[in-house]
């Protein structure tokens, strides 16, 4: 199969995809304004030859200078500290010593995306 085949392929299934998921989120929708509402958590709801199951979810950000500002005791603090790559930073310490990076870090492949866009010729 040629690559322009396989990219068409890929841009119908694309389209279909997007089609179907918008379509899931309006039932989704729908469902959802039919059950009782929770701010957290899982529910279980009785329907007929099915099991639903809604988990409601919230998002939470902290704001860390008013965190610290706070000044809570040990038995009260609720933030985990994470370390966290640089990305930059990391680059230029591979750039002056591989080394030094190799010996802390381990790097395996990420899936590949590919993004492709119809044009006119």
């Amino acid at each position: 199969m040629a690559l322009q085949d396989l990219c068409s392929d890929l841009a119908l299934a694309k389209s279909k995809l997007s089609s179907l998921q918008k379509n899931i989120l309006k039932i989704e929708n729908e469902i959802i304004s039919m059950i009782p509402p929770k701010l957290e958590g899982s529910q279980t709801i009785p329907v007929p030859g099915y099991r639903l199951t809604t988990t409601h979810k919230v998002s939470r950000k902290l704001d860390f200078d008013a965190y610290q500002a706070l000044n809570l005791p040990k038995n009260m603090q609720f933030v985990d500290m994470q370390a966290r790559i640089n990305l930059f930073n990391l680059r230029s310490v591979e750039r002056r010593d591989p080394a030094v990076v190799a010996q802390c870090v381990t790097v395996k492949p990420a899936k590949t995306s590919i993004k492709i866009e119809e044009v006119d010729e």
